[in-house]
């Protein structure tokens, strides 16, 4: 059986009372977030969309926030700590990996085309730095590396990211390829693997969970659109029990239908998060 914990998002940073000091991160949709261990736990965000209202800005933002947890080892919550800074660039719905042993991130696509064509950018966590950029032309290829906006992204157990998923910016924001990625940190060769997904679908607004024994993704809710097309967003009842697993040594999909103690099924989400149970 598989058992995957849900957390539902209800708004971003929605616990004001807690953030309410120090102080807490702007407020903004589809921000990157990817929990760092080495050297400390810590949670790196950046960039999302800024709230639309009379009184500020709106637009991506180039905001970072890191939120120290060694704070919670105390017996009482107290007020987080944000440490808060920038990035050369805004963007919102970016891929967001850590790698080199959480020395560096892996930043990919969005909603906003980075300058010159570049498709990503490999930077520091300590400073926030360009330590170089992921263009389309070499060694990464255009036709291979669409600008996809909310993919999903998975660091494997040897290192390398893999993402599937989203949206296709440069194409008038037609649901993504099917094809799955990987990129390799030391060569920062991008790879397509063309895998016949189910249906010969694809998934946007979903969530991707590797198993703990590192050969298993499972990616659950979103919605599930042919690839590449124009789509009218409408949620269907196959959205959250139509469960795909990918099977990480063969690079092969399959589907599952998840137990539930539950009469009837979950109710359908989109733009969710999930996490792993240790024992799963």
């Amino acid at each position: 059986m598989i058992k995957l914990v849900f957390y539902f998002l209800l708004g971003i940073f929605h616990c004001q009372a807690i953030l309410q000091e120090n102080p807490p991160p702007t407020p903004r949709s589809f921000p990157a977030c990817v929990l760092l261990t080495n050297g400390g736990s810590r949670v790196y965000c950046y960039g999302g969309s800024l709230q639309r209202n009379q009184d500020g800005p709106s637009g991506p933002s180039n905001e970072v926030d890191i939120l120290d947890l060694s704070i919670f080892n105390s017996p009482t919550i107290p007020a987080l700590t944000w440490k808060k800074s920038t990035f050369a660039y805004a963007n919102a719905g970016v891929a967001l990996a850590s790698i080199n042993n959480d020395s560096a991130l892996f930043l990919y696509g969005g909603n906003q085309q980075w300058p010159k064509n570049n498709t990503g950018y490999i930077v520091s966590t300590t400073d926030n730095s360009i330590m170089a950029s992921l263009t389309a032309a070499n060694p990464m290829d255009s036709s291979l590396t669409p600008f996809i906006h909310e993919s999903r992204v998975v660091t494997l157990q040897n290192g390398t990211i893999w993402m599937f998923g989203g949206q296709l910016i440069n194409y008038n924001l037609r649901t993504a390829t099917s094809s799955v990625f990987l990129f390799d940190p030391v060569s920062q060769v991008l790879t397509n693997l063309t895998v016949p997904t189910p249906g010969g679908n694809t998934r946007f607004g979903h969530t991707a969970t590797l198993s703990k024994d590192g050969t298993k993704i499972y990616v659950i809710g979103g919605f599930i659109f042919p690839p590449e097309t124009d789509v009218q967003f409408q949620q269907n009842n196959t959205q959250l029990t139509d469960i795909w697993v990918y099977d990480v040594p063969s690079s092969q999909w399959s589907t599952v239908q998840a137990n539930s103690n539950q009469t009837t099924p979950p109710a359908m989400r989109t733009f969710h998060t999930t996490n792993r149970r240790n024992h799963c």
